[in-house]
């Protein structure tokens, strides 16, 4: 169809190489894979000034688990495309990229750029947008006591 057949693995073996480089199909995988997984990172739990001790505590302990743990997922699932395109054929590795694509668009539209949002502010030139915080309630206002007029 494009030159080249889907039913074998997409690798390029050179001479004097010791191992097959992997194809377009391949990289193009893994790479939208690795945008996926970055986009669905969590945004930081934004910290309040009016949050006591305990709960800023509460907030960095749940951040720095959840970041430890989805920091090795975004760099393991890329590498297992990766060495699965070597062994599968490059049709597999095609219909990989074209749903992770779709994955990627659904993803934009419905929760935002997510973890990629930083590297698409430092591309622009934006500022780094911070979270929102809440709006705090206005001070409650001592009114004075008049007298009642007779009418």
């Amino acid at each position: 169809a494009f030159g080249f057949d889907l039913a074998t693995p997409d690798v390029y073996n050179l001479n004097n190489f010791p191992f097959p480089l992997p194809g377009l199909i391949i990289l193009i995988a893994a790479g939208t894979q690795f945008i996926r997984s970055k986009m669905m990172m969590p945004q930081p739990v934004p910290v309040h000034p009016d949050d006591d001790k305990q709960e800023k505590a509460e907030k960095a302990d749940f951040m720095a688990d959840m970041a430890q743990a989805q920091s090795q997922m975004i760099y393991l699932f890329p590498l297992m495309f990766l060495f699965f395109g070597y062994q599968f054929p490059a049709g597999l590795a095609l219909y990989w990229s074209s749903s992770t694509v779709t994955a990627i668009i659904q993803q934009w539209f419905i929760a935002g750029p997510g973890g990629i949002e930083p590297w698409l502010d430092r591309l622009t030139g934006k500022a780094p947008t911070l979270p929102p915080t809440p709006a705090t309630p206005p001070k409650s206002r001592k009114f004075k006591k008049t007298k009642k007029s007779k009418i």
